[in-house]
């Protein structure tokens, strides 16, 4: 729930969620899921999901994501997902795929997405580091060593998000294998050019924080 102190004023709604304009460069994403208690049944998704534009679905999964209360109803929704949704999809909801009992399926699911597709790997990364599973650290490893090469060959300019998932990655072995080495590769960063990748080296070498956990089932 946002704070009823940012709804000053709405620029956009649709089924699932809105959004306000807070102040001059600032806005509040509400999610109907959360505030309103929306819910959607798998049944219900899955009667309207084919006939859903590509906006829709990263709306629905936007919002979607933003549940804190996970039922087994929940559960068949976030597979339908899995089995229909597409790579934006899947990057949206990756970290409430945690939240799944099924903490194999999730870890199988998640590690298919760092070895194929052209998305950004951070949501996948950040989802593999909440589940804690050390079957994970080879493929981050893997990853890893991929994008050490490209911010190691770049020439020029390197894209912001693979510098991104880099920082993820070695955020993710770092606290899945206590080892100081990553930490210093992400130090690297903490001087770039470019304030946004340095706002996100601050943020992968302060580490996971306790708010992306939530309250995972056992």
């Amino acid at each position: 729930m946002i704070d009823p102190s940012l709804k000053k004023k709405l620029v956009h709604e649709d089924r699932w969620s809105r959004t306000y304009q807070a102040a001059e460069d600032f806005y509040a994403f509400e999610s109907k899921f959360e505030a309103d208690g929306l819910s959607v049944s798998v049944e219900e998704l899955s009667v309207g999901w084919d006939s859903w534009g590509k906006g829709e679905r990263l709306s629905f999964a936007n919002a979607y994501r933003s549940k804190t209360q996970f039922l087994e109803s929940d559960e068949k929704v976030l597979e339908f997902l899995m089995a229909k949704g597409d790579e934006p999809v899947w990057s949206t909801v990756a970290l409430c795929l945690t939240r799944h009992s099924n903490k194999k399926m999730v870890l199988d699911f998640l590690l298919e997405r760092l070895r194929s597709g052209s998305e950004p790997k951070s949501n996948f990364i950040q989802a593999l580091y909440v589940l804690g599973d050390a079957a994970a650290i080879p493929n981050l490893h893997e990853l890893h060593g991929r994008l050490s090469q490209k911010t190691k060959q770049a020439q020029g300019e390197l894209d912001r998000w693979t510098i991104y998932d880099f920082l993820k990655c070695c955020e993710a072995l770092a606290y899945l294998e206590k080892m100081e080495g990553y930490r210093e590769e992400i130090r690297r960063f903490l001087d770039h050019p470019d304030e946004l990748v340095r706002i996100q080296a601050q943020m992968a070498l302060a580490g996971p924080q306790p708010e992306e956990f939530g309250n995972l089932p056992e």
